[in-house]
C-alpha cells in the first residue's frame, strides 16, 4: 500500500512545524527522545514514505516540498528496521491532534506507515508477536476466551426480545468479566436488554495497529458475519472504532450501527429511573479512544453523577486534554517500559485528586491503571450496582 493524501499532507505540515505539540505526546514526555515526538515520527513518514505522492499540494505545501528538496538533496531516508520501530512509538491517543492548529491526525499517518513496514517485513518483534498470538488463540489476551464467554452466557439472563447485541470483545471477558455482566444487568433494568454475542469474537484492532491489514480484514469480516445487522454495543471504544472506521479502511462495510456501552446506557436514563445513589466518590479517567476518538465525554459522566451520591472528581487533565495511560497503540508490546511509565504518570495524576478509587470505561485503561496501583472500577459496574444492587456472589 501507499500513504494516502491526507496522511501525506499531515506529514508535510508536521515536518516543517516548530514542534508545538511536543509536550502533548505521552511517549515523547516519558522517553525524552526528540525522535519519538509527533514531529520526529511524522518527519520519518514524510521523508521515507510520502515522497512518491502526486500531484503536489498547492500553495504553502508546495513551497515546503521545494524547500525540503533543497534541504536534503532529494534523497529519501531509507525505511529500515530501526526506523520502522519508531513508527510503533504511538499509543494513538490523539492528544497531539487536540493541540495541533491543523488538527493533524498523526495516528492515521503512522498506522498507514506501519502497514507499509509490515508489507516490507520491517515490523518489530512486538508487532509480530501480536500476529502469532492471533494465529494460536484468535485474540491477543491471556486465557481461554471461549471458556470465559461460555461462563458469561451461563451466568447472564438475556431477554429473547433483545434487538441489540453486546460485543464483549476479548479483553473484558478475561480481565474483568463483571463489567460484561454489569452491562447486561444495567441494560435490562433500563428496559433496553442486550443479547450477549455467544461465541468468542475479537475486533482485530491489534492486527490493524501492528500493520497487518489483510489479517485484520479477515478478523473484522468474521466479526461482522457473526454479529449480523443488529445494533452493536461495545465495552471498548477501541472495538467501536475497529468495527467501523478501521473496517472501512480495509474495505469492510459495517452491517449495523456500533456504539459504546456508556452511550447506550446513558441514553436510557430519565426521570422514571428511581434508585438510591451509591455512597462514595471516584476520580474519573477519560479513555483516549472514547473521548478524543469517539468524542464521547458526557455519557460516562452522566452515569457517574446518577450512580454516586458524592459524584466524581475530574483529573487535573480531563476531556480533550486528558493524559494517556499508555495502554494503546501496541506500545505495551513494542515499548513496554514506556507504557509502564505512562501508566504510572497518569496514576500519580489521578492520585493527586486525593482519591485512590478511579472509574474508567475501557478494559485496557483499567488494566494499566490497576497495574500502576490504583483501585479501578468500570463505570458500568457502578451503574449496575446503583440500578440493580450489588451482584450476588458466585459459587466458587
Amino acid at each position: 500500500m501507499s500513504i494516502d493524501r491526507a496522511a501525506t499532507d499531515a506529514a508535510e505540515r508536521c515536518l516543517y512545524c516548530p514542534k508545538m505539540c511536543r509536550f502533548a505526546c505521552p511517549v515523547a514526555h516519558e522517553s525524552a527522545r526528540e525522535t519519538l515526538t509527533p514531529w520526529g515520527k511524522m518527519s520519518l513518514v514524510s521523508l521515507a514514505l510520502a515522497r512518491s505522492q502526486a500531484p503536489l499540494p498547492s500553495g504553502v505545501e508546495q513551497i515546503f516540498r521545494k524547500a525540503r528538496a533543497l534541504f536534503d538533496g532529494g534523497a529519501a531516508w531509507p525505511l529500515d528496521a530501526d526506523a520502522a520501530e519508531i513508527l510503533y512509538a504511538c499509543t494513538g491517543c490523539l492528544r497531539c491532534r487536540t493541540w495541533c492548529e491543523h488538527e493533524n491526525d498523526v495516528p492515521h499517518a503512522l498506522l498507514q506507515a506501519r502497514a507499509i513496514a509490515a508489507e516490507r517485513g520491517l515490523a518489530p518483534a512486538g508487532a509480530h508477536a501480536v500476529v502469532e498470538r492471533f494465529e494460536r488463540h484468535g485474540h491477543t489476551q491471556q486465557g481461554d476466551l471461549a471458556q470465559a464467554i461460555a461462563r458469561l452466557t451461563e451466568d447472564s439472563a438475556v431477554s429473547p426480545g433483545s434487538t441489540s447485541v453486546l460485543f464483549a470483545g476479548c479483553e473484558a471477558p478475561l480481565s474483568n468479566p463483571n463489567s460484561v455482566r454489569a452491562t447486561l444487568r444495567a441494560a435490562s433494568r433500563l428496559n433496553a436488554p442486550l443479547a450477549l454475542a455467544k461465541e468468542p469474537l475479537c475486533c482485530g484492532r491489534p492486527l490493524f495497529e501492528a500493520g497487518f491489514r489483510d489479517r485484520f480484514k479477515k478478523e473484522v469480516s468474521r466479526a461482522w458475519e457473526r454479529l449480523g445487522d443488529r445494533e452493536v454495543v461495545a465495552l471498548s471504544a477501541t472495538c467501536v472504532r475497529a468495527l467501523t472506521e478501521d473496517a472501512r479502511a480495509v474495505g469492510v462495510e459495517p452491517r449495523g450501527p456500533v456504539i459504546h456501552a456508556t452511550t447506550y446506557l446513558a441514553r436510557r436514563l430519565g426521570p422514571d429511573v428511581q434508585a438510591l445513589p451509591l455512597p462514595g466518590r471516584v476520580a474519573w479517567h477519560d479513555p483516549c479512544q472514547l473521548g478524543r476518538g469517539l468524542g464521547e465525554y458526557d455519557s460516562p459522566r452522566r452515569l457517574l453523577e446518577a450512580s454516586l451520591a458524592a459524584g466524581y472528581v475530574e483529573a487535573p487533565t480531563s476531556r480533550e486534554q486528558a493524559n494517556c495511560c499508555g495502554a494503546g497503540g501496541l506500545v505495551p508490546e513494542t515499548y513496554p517500559e514506556l507504557a509502564q511509565a505512562m501508566a504510572m504518570s497518569r496514576a500519580d495524576e489521578l492520585r493527586s485528586t486525593g482519591l485512590e478509587k478511579v472509574a474508567t470505561a475501557c478494559p485496557s485503561c483499567a488494566r494499566a491503571l490497576s497495574a500502576a496501583g490504583l483501585d479501578v472500577v468500570d463505570v458500568v459496574e457502578l451503574a449496575a450496582d446503583w440500578l440493580c444492587g450489588p451482584e450476588p456472589a458466585k459459587e466458587p
